[in-house]
């Protein structure tokens, strides 16, 4: 494996963190991209180590666990505090270059590690193809529209892809690098290098206006990775002396960005103002009203939320002894539900809509493929765009059944 391939395998674990025994300690480390500065390889991409091997439906029963208990919304530490908000200074971005739309075959030009893919019901899983470079990932979708980021000559470039319009390359702030992770009626949200590809920040893009960069809660870098309604959730550097510190925060064009406390926490969805995510290793729902919620495990010692839509929220927890990594949804009403595996001993649930939960499972052969799960159908193997061993392929978002994310392909 050469230098930029391998470089970007450690940038997808990190961002990801897909391993069969989960997360455990390093997700601390592997999830904190606010500690390094990205080059244009190390903007989160997809690893291509795992492998499909059937599209056959594998029913997951979920499995009732104890309601988690409620922690009491701390003090200035874990309620929003507001901090200084950072301007929203447009910075001029390349005008996007369109890109033809790829045809049904599903076929891309090139040996690539992964493509962004749609998948409906009625289409089966199609190849969204590249900005002409080697790879694509999808990790967000809204009413048709999908989001990502795929390779061009610079390094990795923040995506929009639409059946009319094709895939449009979004630009950066300035530096190499951009990437895409979240979409709410069309405001496309994510992280870009600013230039001299020192630093990063959250952006927020609307086709008007272009790029803006959303500023830092008083570090570094930032990164956004859900919108809903105009508001925007990630993560940020704090001005602390601990090097490394950041906190989620909440972003809207009236208050800019608000830190919502937490121990080394990251937000990682919303939807209409419930913004979840992971503090301290334990998943977290927060609303204004009520602050910071510590959502339980499966009866390990981990767990992340990565998606919420009406109330329901999805992630993955480590299961009792720690002995594997399952998928998740959580309700107030039911707390948190095992989703289980397509047969191997890891999944994570990346997005939820209207009750459809999608994410990665590892298969009993070790291989890991994209699911669907709703709760009359139970998990549902997607496949992939590949035909051989060895190819792996993850869902990472959805909308009106419309499932997006990334696979090998052929």
């Amino acid at each position: 494996m050469d230098r930029s391939k391998k470089m970007v395998v450690l940038a997808w674990a990190a961002a990801v963190c897909i391993a069969a025994s989960g997360c455990g300690d390093d997700e601390d480390t592997a999830a904190a991209p606010a500690t390094a500065t990205p080059t244009a390889t190390q903007v989160a991409t997809p690893r291509a180590t795992q492998s499909p091997t059937t599209t056959a439906a594998v029913p997951a029963t979920p499995t009732a666990t104890p309601m988690p208990t409620q922690v009491a919304t701390p003090g200035a530490t874990q309620s929003p505090t507001t901090t200084a908000a950072v301007p929203a200074t447009p910075t001029a971005t390349p005008t996007p270059t369109q890109v033809a739309t790829p045809t049904a075959t599903q076929s891309p030009t090139t040996n690539a590690a992964s493509h962004a893919f749609s998948w409906t019901a009625a289409g089966g899983m199609i190849d969204l193809g590249t900005l002409g470079g080697t790879l694509s990932e999808a990790w967000g979708v809204d009413n048709g529209q999908v989001v990502g980021d795929s390779f061009v000559a610079s390094g990795l470039h923040a995506f929009s892809w639409t059946q009319a319009g094709g895939m449009v390359d979004l630009g950066t702030l300035g530096g190499a690098a951009s990437v895409a992770r979240g979409v709410s009626n069309g405001q496309v949200v994510g992280w870009s290098n600013l230039a001299g590809d020192s630093s990063f920040h959250a952006f927020s893009w609307m086709p008007a206006g272009g790029m803006i960069d959303l500023g830092t809660l008083g570090g570094t870098n930032s990164e956004a990775y859900g919108v809903s309604n105009d508001q925007v959730v990630g993560e940020s550097g704090i001005a602390v002396s601990t090097p490394f510190a950041y906190h989620a925060f909440s972003w809207t064009p009236a208050g800019g960005m608000i830190d919502l406390g937490g121990t080394n926490s990251r937000a990682w969805g919303v939807d209409n103002g419930q913004v979840v995510g992971e503090t301290d290793y334990h998943a977290f729902s927060w609303t204004p009203a009520g602050g910071m919620i510590d959502l339980g495990t499966l009866g390990g010692t981990g767990s992340e939320a990565y998606g919420v839509s009406n109330g329901q929220v999805v992630g993955g927890s480590s299961i009792a002894g720690n002995a594997a990594y399952h998928a998740f949804s959580w309700t107030p009403a039911g707390g948190m539900v095992d989703l289980g595996t397509l047969g191997g001993t890891f999944s994570r649930a990346i997005g939820v809509s209207s009750g459809q939960v999608v994410g990665q499972s590892s298969l009993g052969s070790g291989a890991y493929h994209a699911f669907s799960w709703t709760p009359a159908g139970g998990m549902i193997d997607l496949g992939t765009l590949g035909i051989l061993s060895g190819e792996s392929s993850a869902a990472t978002g959805a909308s009106n059944g419309q499932v997006v994310g990334w696979s090998a392909p052929p």
